[in-house]
């Protein structure tokens, strides 16, 4: 198949001139001989949208750099795939219905999304601009480059399959307030994410099943038979997250050998639009988790979520159905983190199956305790309730109403644990350990683990670690079964 330098149909890659019809020219060539590489040399190659078609590879050459234009050059893409979402926006790279399709090479894809404040940015072009979007593409490899500020989502993939992504760098503004995810996984089956660095101001490699057709859980919208591994991952939202868009089911899911840090949460579960997640597991994950939320305190509070596990199931809308969380396993994971981690399933449908095995918990420093809302939901978590929140999630509204069943008037207080289990039917806890900090003042005193509303749970060399007291083990019997705080310790 045939090699085929951009520069030889008049990319200059100086950075100045506008080389997209350059580069369309070299891929058309390469498509009429039945597929092949278009080649970047070093330059630095001003471009609008290109489309990738069957049997081609795009090889970014070290010191290349495709460099997104300002301007939305989106005249020869596919309505309706093209873009994204109601805001219509385009891409700098997207494949409809190919198959063995790559970009490869050490170069670089820089977008536009340099500056913090998004819509100043928005207003001044009047669009945003993902980075690369495949739609129903099969036998797809992304290998080597690396995205450097993404305008919007940087690698969006829907319904793709056989999909290897390996040793990509996505390096996006920390302070970029807006969707500029790293790794979208959108109905995808079949994929292998391997020995990649993610920085990020949202989720950095997120699993969704949305805007797909098909009867809930149908087969043909489900996320399944993902391994992501070996990945270095830094997020102002969520570093590993399966949802909130679960229109479709998620199985077979395996996130491992990972080092999350400077991320407001580590690994994340929301389920919102019922569908089921199964035979997921967590293994050999490192976390640090920041304290002061410093990459959104500018539009959202302070107690905004700031978790290093967080797994609920709830329902976006009042008459959204809901779905199912079983067969989870964490196992050989470290965290650092002076906010709790929250696995909440829901009073009708709690999670089953559920093991922690091997997760240590330290809680380096005594902070003040804050109220903090569930992620993508504006439900607060407080006092070991759901509480649905009466207005936005940015603002200060009252309590509307308590989703769980209160705790009687004469109840003695407490606040959710550092970890905290709620609505789980068949828990499995095996060396499981919180440390808490040297001293605890009143405003942020904490119980180290809490059982709530959990049925058919064991505990083997499990409890917490109190400065003065030395351990105390959490010992419950076979069969464990309580609604109250007296799992708590």
């Amino acid at each position: 198949m045939p090699f085929i330098n951009v520069r030889d149909y008049g990319a200059a890659g100086n950075g100045e001139q506008d080389d997209t019809l350059a580069i369309r020219a070299a891929i058309d060539a390469c498509r009429k001989a039945g597929g092949g590489t278009v080649y970047l040399p070093a330059g630095t190659y001003l471009s609008g949208t290109i489309q990738l078609y069957d049997y081609i590879t795009l090889h970014l050459e070290s010191g290349a750099t495709l460099h997104e234009s300002f301007r939305d050059n989106l005249e020869s893409a596919v309505v309706g795939f093209g873009k994204q979402g109601p805001s219509a926006r385009p891409h700098l790279i997207y494949a409809h219905e190919a198959h063995h399709i790559a970009i490869t090479g050490q170069g670089t894809i820089l977008g536009r999304g340099e500056g913090d404040n998004t819509g100043r940015d928005l207003e001044q072009r009047g669009f945003r601009c993902g980075t690369i979007f495949l739609h129903s593409c099969h036998h797809v490899q992304l290998t080597g480059f690396t995205v450097r500020n993404s305008d919007a989502w940087t690698l969006h993939l829907h319904s793709c399959e056989n999909v290897l992504v390996d040793g990509v760098s996505i390096l996006n503004n920390m302070f970029r307030r807006g969707a500029n995810d790293g790794l979208d996984l959108n109905c995808c089956r079949n994929v292998r994410v391997s020995n990649c660095t993610i920085a990020a101001w949202d989720d950095c490699i997120v699993l969704k099943t949305r805007d797909a057709s098909g009867p809930d859980d149908a087969a043909d919208k489900a996320c399944e038979r993902i391994v992501v591994t070996n990945c270095v991952l830094s997020s102002g939202c969520t570093a590993l997250k399966i949802g909130s868009e679960t229109k479709g089911a998620f199985r077979d899911i395996h996130f491992t050998n990972c080092v999350i840090h400077d991320s407001s949460v580590g690994v994340g579960i929301y389920l919102l639009d019922g569908a089921t997640v199964e035979r997921v597991t967590y293994s050999n994950l490192s976390m640090t988790i920041i304290d002061d939320n410093r990459y959104r305190t500018i539009d959202e509070p302070y107690f905004l979520h700031t978790w290093p596990i967080c797994f609920f199931v709830s329902r976006r809308h009042a008459d959204s159905r809901l779905g199912t969380i079983r067969d989870i396993i964490l196992r050989d994971i470290q965290i650092s983190s002076n906010r709790g981690a929250v696995v909440v399933g829901h009073r009708e449908s709690p999670i089953e199956n559920l093991t922690l095995q091997n997760l240590t918990l330290r809680v380096d420093r005594d902070m003040p305790y804050v109220p903090q809302l569930l992620p993508c939901h504006p439900r607060q978590m407080d006092n070991g309730d759901h509480i649905e929140r009466s207005d936005r999630w940015w603002a200060e509204p009252e309590v509307k109403a308590v989703v769980t069943p209160a705790r009687s008037a004469d109840a003695p207080p407490y606040r959710p644990a550092y970890l905290h289990l709620s609505h789980v039917a068949g828990l499995h806890l095996d060396n499981v350990k919180v440390w808490l900090p040297t001293q605890q003042t009143a405003d942020a005193a904490r119980a180290g683990i809490v059982l709530q509303h959990v049925r058919d749970a064991t505990a083997d060399h499990c409890g917490t670690h109190h400065a003065g007291q030395g351990f105390i083990p959490l010992e419950l019997s076979r069969g464990y079964e309580r609604s109250t705080q007296q799992g708590a310790i």
